[in-house]
């Protein structure tokens, strides 16, 4: 017996030299990343049944019976059982591979031990193709494990040899039995020791190469981080489809995973690589990654049920969501994808961590610097629109009539005047300023229109005291009356009326001037053509308050245009630039 173990265990050592050649072909180690496409599977599974038609050959011929264990010979008899570490393939092949993998190995290696020949060989075609299945069902339960650890896998292993010995005594028949029941007496336990220590040092062999490879890949990450660098262009307040799908393509290149989406915060933006049409633009991710979209927390899914495809020809089977945050604010989020056979790995998911950090590290400073941009164009704007010299000139003009004629009317507004100029200057030095403070601006503008255009134009004023808590970017509200005044009412031989109403609703203020004139031309409406003064508005509540506070502009259906917009009551202490 003990020489028996020794043979089989020197045939084992030879195909398991084979395997670790094998392991430095970089061909084989794209395989062994699970990044094979569906044309790769038959070259897989064949490949696994070459091994273990080698382990075939490579087998030792034990005759029926007592005698002793004879040479090898290029076809066993009728006599004689043929034992040797085919098994070891077809097992390896379902625990990397899966079930499909592992039962198209055994059936092509089951086929060549029939046209081998020998006592047993229906029963070995049976073992192998059983075998190749078991343990590809289960490496179905040991998936978040990826390659099964060498004690473990030679707990696997056992259960080969055994299922062979078994079949072997079932398909043996009535007048050799005898014969048979010694063979396997003789040759179970040393083949039993010699598959499933030879099962764990190939599950060792291949965690080796796949520990290499992966220290490879976080190496080319390195690359990737750097790409995304030059993502820094792409990354702006909210990602268009243009720029994600340009960042999707990106990181799928230097991150060599099967497919890359770029969502918001609902939603794909973009995906570049494999994936079937529920994973394409528009679309919501489901499953896992849902949540962690929601959550805006790195998610890792292996399992390929976690992620709620309802395909079941979908070759993405693992993913892992990278949230992107502008400090505590949710921007969005990179799922990096990996198909068929393979998970992410503890290097994968350290560096999705840090290609976490540094996008969002460069969306901050992209938004900072945009933002720092925005409040400058912002100042500008907001001097040449309320400083404009046509203006500045019509008011000194109409206070030059009245210091005469109405001396008191022409001190107030010289008083006016110059409290709406301080206060325009003094706000455009911070990013935030009281609703208190943004009304008496208007109200100053306001005091200077009805001097000018006396009861041709009445503005009336519905302010909730309880709502002047909440927090405006400075000049939000006096564009707004403007607004209605110069394309409203002024080209209006009578006038007209223009209501300006700030109510409290619940945790939300909602500012809102209406006035009854002319409307707004449809291309104002579509967007096509925005004013200046009411596009800064809207640039700015989207860039300090949040998308949820943008401004809103419609014509009343008796006539006239309404522009509102909905802040939050409590948003901080105004922040100075």
């Amino acid at each position: 017996m003990a020489a028996l173990t020794f043979l089989l265990l020197e045939r084992c050592a030879l195909l398991l030299v084979g395997a670790f050649a094998l392991t430095r072909v970089r061909a084989f180690r794209h395989l062994l990343r699970g990044a094979a496409r569906r044309r790769w599977l038959w070259l897989e599974a064949g490949l696994f049944a070459l091994f273990a038609a080698l382990g075939s050959e490579l087998g030792v011929d034990v005759p029926l019976g007592s005698q002793p264990v004879g040479a090898w010979s290029w076809r066993p008899g009728a006599d004689v059982l043929r034992v040797g570490p085919d098994a070891v393939a077809t097992v390896i092949g379902g625990l990397l591979g899966g079930p499909w993998i592992g039962g198209v190995a055994g059936a092509l290696a089951g086929i060549w031990r029939i046209y081998m020949g020998g006592a047993e060989a229906g029963a070995a075609a049976v073992a192998a193709v059983l075998t190749g299945v078991l343990a590809g069902w289960t490496a179905r339960f040991f998936a978040q494990e990826g390659i099964l650890p060498p004690p473990k896998a030679v707990f696997v292993g056992l259960f080969a040899p055994v299922l062979y010995l078994g079949l072997v005594l079932a398909f043996a028949p009535a007048a050799a039995a005898n014969a048979v029941v010694a063979a396997v007496n003789r040759m179970g336990l040393p083949l039993v020791i010699a598959d499933s220590l030879a099962v764990g040092v190939f599950s060792a062999i291949v965690g080796v190469a796949r520990l290499e490879e992966e220290q490879t890949e976080a190496r080319a990450m390195q690359r990737a981080l750097a790409i995304a660098d030059k993502a820094l262009p792409l990354l702006r307040w909210a990602l268009d489809a243009d720029a994600a799908a340009r960042l999707a393509g990106l990181l799928r290149l230097e991150a060599r995973v099967a497919a890359v989406a770029v969502c918001d915060g609902h939603h794909v933006l973009a995906h570049d690589g494999e994936g079937c049409p529920a994973h394409q633009p528009g679309t919501t991710p489901a499953g896992d990654l849902a949540e962690g979209l929601a959550q805006g927390v790195l998610t890792v899914v292996r399992d390929p049920a976690r992620l709620g495809c309802a395909d079941p020809d979908c070759p993405l089977t693992a993913a892992v969501l990278v949230p992107l945050r502008d400090g505590d604010e949710r921007v969005g989020a990179v799922i990096l994808y990996w198909s068929r056979g393979r998970v992410p790995s503890s290097a994968d998911i350290e560096l999705a961590r840090g290609l976490a950090r540094l996008l969002s590290r460069e969306i901050r400073v992209a938004r900072a610097e945009m933002l720092r941009g925005m409040i400058q164009e912002m100042r500008l704007r907001h001097l040449q629109a309320q400083v404009h010299p046509h203006f500045l000139f019509n008011t000194l003009h109409l206070i030059s009539g009245l210091i005469r004629m109405d001396p008191d009317l022409a001190r107030h507004l010289v008083v006016r005047l110059a409290q709406f100029l301080r206060l325009s200057l003094q706000t455009t030095s911070h990013r935030l300023v009281p609703l208190a403070q943004d009304l008496d601006m208007a109200r100053a503008y306001a005091d200077i229109v009805a001097a000018r255009f006396g009861a041709r134009i009445r503005i009336t004023w519905h302010v909730d005291e309880a709502a002047l808590d909440a927090v405006v970017p400075p000049g939000t509200l006096q564009p707004l009356v403007e607004n209605s005044v110069k394309h409203g009412l002024a080209a209006r031989e009578d006038g007209g009326r223009i209501d300006v109403m700030i109510r409290l609703l619940d945790e939300r203020v909602r500012i809102e001037v209406r006035d009854d004139g002319v409307g707004f031309p449809e291309a104002v409406l579509s967007g096509e053509t925005p004013g200046i003064g009411l596009s800064n508005v809207r640039q700015r509540l989207e860039a300090l308050l949040g998308a949820d506070c943008t401004l809103h502009l419609e014509n009343l259906a008796e006539g006239g245009a309404r522009v509102w917009c909905e802040v939050p009551l409590h948003t901080g202490e105004e922040v100075t630039v």
